[in-house]
């Protein structure tokens, strides 16, 4: 039997089928630890630690994904979207860190 595509995999979390998230992480969670420690600068590196970054990432896709607030749009939505969410939660903890007020 084959893996499931991204899309399945995305459509079964819509679901709530927590099979597919677990595979979803599988699939892209070293991917996005890098993309985490390639942003980071060595000063904030033990100050951020990437895991904790991409498992909000994580929770935040899958409470979206079942709140249909995601739609899906071609073979690579899956990476994009996970990856500028990545950035984006990375960028807001850089803020915090470098004025905890933000």
């Amino acid at each position: 039997m084959s893996d499931p595509s991204s899309e399945q995999l995305w459509k079964r979390c819509a679901e709530g089928d927590h099979a597919a998230s677990a595979e979803i992480e599988r699939r892209y969670t070293e991917r996005l630890l890098g993309l985490v420690r390639a942003q980071l600068s060595e000063s904030m590196q033990d100050r951020i630690e990437p895991e904790s970054v991409v498992n909000a990432v994580y929770e935040l896709f899958l409470r979206k994904t079942v709140q249909k607030k995601f739609i899906w749009q071609h073979p690579d939505s899956l990476w994009h979207l996970l990856a500028r969410l990545t950035t984006t939660r990375l960028l807001e903890r850089l803020r915090h860190e470098r004025d905890p007020r933000v």
